[in-house]
């Protein structure tokens, strides 16, 4: 049995790539362009990484041990680029980098830290917003169910950026609904989005909703 070997693929334009695991190059520089080149397979270049052989096993690699092979990343928290001259201070070296090829990079604990410490402080900041406005909207609108936070595009949503709030959007469900829950949506700095929306087809219901709630609304 032929065991899996690393290659080093790469895109030429962006050179964007990774360690991928593979039997033979042909099947690792397909795999790469399908990932980085939609597929394109001229796009990429493939060539071996037997230092990553070592981790064929589980198919992740320490982002640390790619760059002492050469590879660049940037930091997920403070945007800097990361490569073996790179210091961030005297005793820095490769193996101060934290994460792996595929996932988020830091170029040593500390901004990991940070990193941790301003999700948690966003996630919170997301819990307490969306508690906030499901409450003025269920005392606007007595007996609708808000969602909580949801992902994609179900669920209530809290976009943050450096600390602040962008956009509010809280779904939820009224008496009377048939095609879908309603929505009530604020936007920092921009205007016209202020305000609750529904579902087309449930527009007369929920304007009738809305009416003897004593709040007005539009679709």
């Amino acid at each position: 049995m032929v065991e899996m070997k690393a290659y080093a693929v790469l895109e030429g334009f962006e050179n964007t790539g990774s360690i991928i695991f593979a039997r033979h190059a042909v099947t690792a520089r397909r795999m790469g362009a399908d990932r980085y080149a939609d597929g394109d397979f001229s796009l990429v270049s493939c060539c071996r990484a037997k230092w990553a052989d070592q981790y064929a096993e589980t198919g992740i690699v320490p982002a640390s041990d790619m760059v002492w092979n050469g590879w660049n990343f940037e930091c997920h928290y403070c945007g800097a680029r990361i490569c073996a001259d790179y210091r961030a201070f005297k005793s820095w070296t490769p193996d101060y980098v934290i994460g792996y090829g595929e996932g988020a990079v830091f170029c040593h604990k500390g901004c990991q830290t940070a990193h941790e410490h301003e999700a948690a402080f966003d996630e919170r900041l997301k819990v307490r917003t969306v508690a906030h406005y499901a409450q003025r909207l269920a005392n606007r609108f007595p007996g609708i169910t808000p969602k909580p936070i949801g992902s994609g595009f179900h669920g209530s949503h809290v976009y943050i950026d450096g600390g602040r709030i962008k956009q509010v959007i809280i779904e939820f469900d009224w008496p009377g609904q048939k095609i879908g829950p309603a929505a009530f949506r604020w936007d920092r700095n921009v205007s016209g989005t202020h305000g609750v929306t529904c579902c087309f087809g449930d527009k007369e219901a929920f304007e009738a909703f809305a009416a003897a709630s004593k709040e007005p609304a539009h679709a």
